[in-house]
C-alpha cells in the first residue's frame, strides 16, 4: 500500500498526539472527520498501523525527547540488531 498525502497528515498527528479525537485531527490537516476516521481504520486493517502505544509526556517532569533515525550503510542486519531498542 502507497501512503498519499492524507494518509501521511493522519500519522504525523497521531504521532504529535495520539489522543486528539479525529474531528480535531481532522480540523488541523483540513479533512473531514469521516475521512480521517476511514483512513485510520484502513491504515490498521492494511497493517500500517500494528499496536496503539500509551507515551507518557516526560516534558512535564522535566525530561527532553529527542528522536533520533538513522540510516545504516554498508551493515548487514546483524549489526543493525544490536542498535535497535525494541
Amino acid at each position: 500500500m502507497e501512503l498519499d498525502i492524507l494518509d501521511r497528515k493522519i500519522l504525523a498527528q497521531l504521532d504529535l498526539d495520539s489522543r486528539q479525537s479525529a474531528q480535531e485531527m481532522a480540523r488541523k490537516i483540513r479533512s473531514n472527520k469521516d475521512t480521517v476516521n476511514y483512513r485510520m481504520k484502513r491504515l490498521v486493517d492494511e497493517g500500517i498501523i500494528t499496536k496503539w502505544l500509551a507515551r507518557v509526556e516526560t516534558a512535564k517532569f522535566g525530561f527532553n525527547n529527542i528522536k533520533v533515525y538513522i540510516r545504516f550503510q554498508d551493515t548487514d542486519e546483524e549489526k543493525e540488531k544490536e542498535f535497535s531498542i525494541t
